[in-house]
């Protein structure tokens, strides 16, 4: 087949979607199936690092408000099969069929969710696109089974039209290229719990600040690496940073900040456990990788964790930081043998996420939306 991929946005190009074109786009343009391949990413992400050795295109600044007729020229030129768009988004590429991808919960399950009203409104019009191009899109590819249900039963689309392709994982950091955050300098932290991700409000921290409060107030000498950034305002940081203050244990919790794959392999190796307080994921990528780092975790009950952890997890009902807290003494009291046990049940799982996977059911999506168009 002859493939385009575009990322469709009138910005730039997110975490996740560098993550996802740099694993996918080499396994794609090896397989066999695949006779050409062409990529397509926004103006402002040509010359990022993770996309520049894909020999992107892009399209002229304003395209997106002519309707996207430039971009549609080139595809044309390129006489592909199929364009896959690897975000909620869709542009009407005439006969082509199209494959649209669902990877962030956020923006359709909880719009404003304590964000800033204007990131809400934003959202909510994120949500309102997403929700147009999976109806207009031929197949649309949900990265879990709670992704695929949602599409199903929230906005009725038809089973028949959606494909389940979770994310890969990487190759684990070699343990002698694993180093601490730049940013704890020559502190000292162990022994520590720890937790990612972007700084939202739907990440829960609360949870983790709350529990750790409960464990200090009994005696235990813990603390906790935060790791992430704050994607709209500092607001929603700032707003844990106080309850940390008033809870008792700001000087207890570090806030790391973005952090490189060495660095995160260290946390995740070094830490008594990994915590997942979020309440909306799609499919997570920091679940698989710390399994694949063998952490011993503990995630909320929301979907999808269950479905991702498996038993590789210990599970706590979201909001309910006293829950959490026997959840960590729980984990805290293990003993070496029972933790070797969850080490070797998270490394099992992570096994079972393969980029080549994703990259070949990925491939076997396409070919359907083909097959699809062509009986039409």
């Amino acid at each position: 087949m002859r493939l385009v991929i575009v990322y469709l946005s009138g910005g730039g190009l997110s975490g996740g979607g560098r993550n996802t074109l740099r694993a996918l786009v080499p396994r794609l343009q090896g397989d066999e199936r695949v006779s050409r391949l062409d990529v397509f990413v926004p103006p402002q992400a040509v010359s990022l690092p993770e996309v520049r050795p894909l020999s992107p295109r892009t399209w002229a600044a304003g395209d997106r408000l002519m309707g996207w007729r430039g971009l549609r020229a080139q595809i044309r030129g390129l006489k592909s099969d199929v364009i896959f768009i690897p975000n909620a988004a869709w542009f009407n590429a005439g006969e082509i069929p199209t494959v649209c991808m669902l990877r962030n919960m956020e923006a359709v399950l909880a719009p404003f969710g304590d964000n800033p009203l204007g990131v809400g409104l934003k959202n909510l019009l994120r949500s309102r696109i997403a929700r147009r191009a999976f109806r207009k899109a031929t197949r649309v590819i949900a990265v879990s089974q709670f992704v695929r249900d949602f599409l199903v039963n929230r906005w009725g689309l038809p089973e028949r039209k959606i494909g389940v392709v979770y994310h890969g994982v990487d190759s684990a950091v070699p343990v002698d290229q694993m180093h601490p955050p730049e940013s704890l300098g020559d502190g000292e932290v162990a022994p520590f719990w720890f937790t990612a991700g972007s700084l939202l409000p739907y990440r829960g921290l609360e949870d983790m600040i709350r529990a750790l409060a409960v464990r200090i107030r009994r005696g235990v000498e813990e603390n906790l690496l935060i790791a992430g950034a704050p994607v709209y305002s500092e607001a929603y940081k700032s707003s844990m940073q106080k309850l940390a203050q008033t809870c008792g244990v700001a000087d207890r919790i570090r806030w790391v900040g973005y952090l490189h794959r060495r660095e995160m392999a260290w946390c995740f190796r070094k830490g008594l456990g990994f915590v997942m307080t979020s309440r909306l994921e799609a499919c997570p990528n920091l679940a698989l990788e710390a399994m694949s780092y063998g952490s011993v975790s503990i995630a909320t009950t929301c979907p999808p964790f269950p479905e991702v952890f498996g038993e590789a997890a210990i599970y706590y009902r979201p909001g309910d930081s006293d829950e959490l807290a026997a959840k960590l003494e729980q984990l805290h009291q293990m003993s070496g043998e029972d933790r070797d046990r969850h080490r070797g049940a998270a490394l099992a799982r992570a096994e079972t996420f393969s980029w080549a996977v994703a990259a070949d059911r990925t491939i076997g999506q396409l070919q359907a939306a083909i097959e699809t168009k062509s009986e039409t």
